[in-house]
């Protein structure tokens, strides 16, 4: 649930536009903002018939996958609102640190118990077999993640729960 009752507006420059946001930077307070897209919530994955396939994510699932971030990671985008144009808008405390290898990414993600689904395309997943599901991770390419003195900190990453069943299949 958002806290914020009121309108704001925020005179702050965007900084980069990805497939489904567009980012702005407060370098004042050392905040990120993401505006989804209009109509634009993200993507989750799943494999069929041996191929790669993608869905695309409603508001609800877009904002599950944040509370499924702060889950997994501990830090993750906060939810703020939604603009009159159905713009689902979070923030994030700006990390800062360097691009990681993408070796570094994979250690740390299975150190968090992940493993890997289809690797050379990014997707893993961490299974939960006492609950029969399993968090499904994508896009976990090295630029989506930061390296810190704290270690690795995802930043633009894709979650969502799939059943058991389904990934036994993969």
């Amino acid at each position: 649930m958002c806290r914020h009752v009121a309108d704001r507006v925020l005179a702050i420059p965007q900084v980069a536009e990805g497939s489904e946001h567009r980012v702005y930077v407060d370098t004042a307070n050392r905040l990120v903002f993401k505006a989804t897209k209009p109509g634009l919530y993200g993507e989750n994955y799943f494999i069929e018939s041996g191929r790669i396939t993608q869905k695309n994510c409603s508001p609800f699932e877009y904002l599950a996958r944040l509370r499924l971030w702060r889950h997994v990671f501990r830090s993750a985008p906060e939810p703020l609102g939604i603009t009159h144009d159905g713009q689902i808008v979070s923030s994030h405390e700006f990390v800062s640190g360097v691009p990681p290898e993408q070796a570094e990414v994979d250690d740390f993600l299975k150190e968090a118990g992940f493993v890997p689904v289809r690797q050379k395309y990014w997707l893993w997943e961490k299974p939960y077999p006492a609950e029969a599901f399993a968090i499904g991770l994508g896009d976990a390419r090295s630029d989506n993640f930061v390296k810190t003195s704290l270690g690795i900190i995802p930043i633009d990453v894709r979650l969502w729960v799939t059943p058991q069943e389904r990934l036994q299949t993969l």
